[in-house]
């Protein structure tokens, strides 16, 4: 089960990184006349997946293939959609001369980390209230109020 965790979080950073990716491109790229168009494709694309992806993973668990085939599927589908990114994706870059090291001193570490405090303080109350503690104990209890006063010094 750890494992099964541990392989979910995983799958959710990445997730995250390339919907993140995928808004700045379109950013990046596109008109602002052209740019709904293409976000409300991204949302759409993103919801069949999160939809038909459980239905067609226990259509496989369920016949004589197995649900790893899922994952045979996502990577026909990446090695199709791998020319696009490489060939078609133009490099922009904003600021071709501002150094790495400036960019890195220009991120706001001290908002990242608050922030990152309070979702993960907040996450971790709903995923072991009940489960791990007792909703009325002092940890998870102490979690939401950690996750407020967190998001109190954020925005201060």
């Amino acid at each position: 089960m750890n494992a099964l965790i541990v392989g979910r979080v995983l799958c959710g950073i990445g997730d995250s990184g390339l919907y993140c990716g995928v808004i700045t491109l379109l950013a990046a790229t596109t008109t602002l006349q052209e740019r709904p168009m293409y976000v409300a494709s991204t949302g759409m694309t993103w919801g069949l997946g999160m939809v038909l992806g459980p239905i067609v993973g226990g259509g496989f668990s369920q016949s004589s293939v197995s649900w790893s085939w899922t994952f045979y599927i996502k990577l026909l589908v990446g090695a199709a959609c791998a020319p696009v990114y490489f060939c078609l994706i133009l490099n922009i870059d904003p600021r071709k001369r501002a150094p790495l090291g400036g960019r890195v001193r220009e991120i706001d570490w001290q908002g990242s980390i608050l922030n990152l405090g309070a979702f993960l303080s907040s996450v971790m109350a709903i995923s072991f209230g009940g489960l791990t503690w007792a909703w009325g104990s002092g940890n998870i209890i102490g979690l939401p109020v950690c996750s407020g006063v967190l998001f109190v010094l954020l925005r201060l």
